[in-house]
């Protein structure tokens, strides 16, 4: 006797065969990209006559070991971070149950505005590179953070931050 598959069935099995290619790839795809799970601003002041600032945090994730945040640029001017451990100010986790590879960056801006005699100020001494060619540093959002893919410069553009309340130092 032979058995007639039925006509109605092979849809389904088709669909069901996309439905889990298209989950695939998306996991794939997802698991070798940027994430950022936290982003915030901070301004400060006070301290000395004239400072302030700003503290930027932020938090990356991925499951790719080759996907490392490598620039961040914030506020026209560039980070480029040392996840080495040296520097406290990055910090590179793995989970070893999830295998997913965190990297949490803290940025310090820092502003000094006082006179030093009749009409001369002395502004803006932030501490890093702000000599990024003008084509990269145009983009539109709060920050950009570039990464490197499979040999290829990629760019992660952060929307907007979220602002915690203003810091006020004696």
């Amino acid at each position: 006797m032979h058995l007639k598959s039925n006509p109605l069935n092979k849809p389904l099995f088709m669909k069901k065969q996309v439905l889990f290619l298209c989950v695939l790839i998306t996991s794939l795809c997802s698991a070798q990209t940027l994430k950022v799970t936290k982003a915030t601003r901070q301004q400060w002041s006070g301290g000395v006559v004239g400072q302030h600032g700003v503290y930027y945090n932020f938090e990356f994730q991925t499951k790719s070991k080759s996907v490392i945040p490598d620039t961040i640029w914030v506020n026209n001017a560039y980070y480029v971070p040392d996840f080495s451990g040296k520097n406290r100010a990055y910090i590179r986790t793995v989970d070893s149950v999830t295998h997913i590879i965190k990297y949490a960056v803290t940025i310090n801006e820092s502003h000094h505005d006082f006179r030093r005699g009749p009409g001369v100020s002395e502004k803006d001494t932030v501490k890093a590179t702000t000599t990024t060619p003008a084509h990269i540093r145009q983009f539109k959002g709060a920050a950009m953070v570039s990464y490197r893919l499979k040999h290829k410069q990629r760019f992660y553009i952060l929307k907007t931050f979220t602002d915690l309340k203003p810091l006020n130092y004696p």
